[in-house]
């Protein structure tokens, strides 16, 4: 894999599980020979160090260029006005994909078009152009797990508030 390209990361020890009980489609998708898909994404930058993108389950092609949710949220983190941020892929009118952003704002009062082109403009200057989201929805909170995590599937189901 060439520096700044994404992949998945696979893996191989004696740690290995065999199969997952009594799941033979998930133990073939996972158990290839001596490796194990991890399902997360990975990249290796210039100086061979490895960079998680984020799972592959979330991940999603803009223009056939992968594009990580986490990178997208990282750079809404930057914004002052953003308290969180989350990102998932949504067709657009012509059968595309490209991001779509769920954000908390620091003051809600801030929600609106101008704050929208504000937070899509600081993307621009920030990332590579696909990866900016094309729209945004803000909301008071994120769906997330008891334990935290966001749930991007929600998002993708548009089951927001």
């Amino acid at each position: 894999m060439r520096p700044g390209e994404v992949g998945t990361l696979m893996v191989k020890g004696d740690s290995n599980a065999r199969c997952y009980w009594n799941n033979p489609e998930k133990t073939a998708a996972t158990m290839r020979g001596e490796w194990l898909n991890t399902g997360d994404m990975y990249s290796v930058d210039e100086d061979g160090y490895y960079v998680n993108a984020g799972r592959g389950d979330d991940m999603f092609k803009v223009g056939a260029m992968w594009c990580s949710p986490l990178e997208i949220e990282g750079r809404l983190l930057q914004h002052p006005k953003v308290l969180e941020a989350a990102v998932v892929g949504r067709t657009d009118a012509d059968g595309l994909l490209k991001p779509a952003a769920y954000v908390v704002l620091r003051a809600a009062s801030d929600a609106g078009d101008a704050t929208g082109e504000e937070l899509a403009q600081f993307c621009k200057a920030g990332l590579a152009g696909y990866k900016y989201p094309r729209w945004f929805t803000f909301v008071s909170e994120l769906p997330k797990t008891a334990t935290g995590k966001i749930q991007r599937f929600r998002l993708r189901q548009g089951d927001v508030t």
